[in-house]
């Protein structure tokens, strides 16, 4: 059971650290568009 447990938690906080770079990507994207809207 310990390895069961100890799996799930490595699977979902790798699956936590993907969704922040993934909401950090859309951040900066967003952020790029906003600079180049100000810029024209």
């Amino acid at each position: 059971v310990g390895q069961i447990e100890d799996f799930l938690y490595q699977l979902e906080d790798s699956f936590l650290k993907t969704k922040k770079l993934r909401t950090a990507r859309r951040q900066k994207t967003k952020m790029k568009r906003l600079q180049t809207v100000q810029q024209s």
